[in-house]
């Protein structure tokens, strides 16, 4: 049996051991994306850089992808879970994945799910 060593973020609260089934995510992408939860300012606010007070730049939270135009996504991972999370604004397309595994193909598996319900649904 492998033993998983303890990193530095192992108490952090949301960081990870936040469990969600793939229906409630899909509810709160639609509420989210409604504007019951948040106005649209607040929520286009999720989209863009902070700053620390450092001035360093930083990215956290929903993430705009810069090679796939009008779509953003977030993944997780943790020793042996991924979940990928990616919403096609022009297709109004959301693909979410959740796997027990390590493997790095995540935007490959997104990317061909969301070919094959384009193909197959008229979207």
């Amino acid at each position: 049996m492998l033993k998983i060593a303890s990193t530095v973020n192992d108490a952090i609260v949301g960081d990870k051991n936040v469990y969600i089934t793939k229906e409630d995510l899909v509810k709160w992408t639609q509420e989210l994306n409604s504007g019951n939860l948040l106005s649209k300012e607040s929520l286009a606010l999720m989209f863009i850089q902070g700053e620390t007070i450092y001035s360093r730049k930083v990215l956290y939270g929903f993430r705009i992808d810069t090679k796939e135009i009008n779509s953003i996504y977030h993944y997780g991972k943790w020793n042996g879970f991924r979940t990928g999370f990616k919403t096609y604004l022009e297709d109004d397309l959301v693909v979410i994945v959740q796997e027990h595994t390590s493997a790095n193909a995540l935007k490959s598996l997104i990317r061909r799910i969301k070919n094959i319900v384009i193909k197959n649904f008229d979207i």
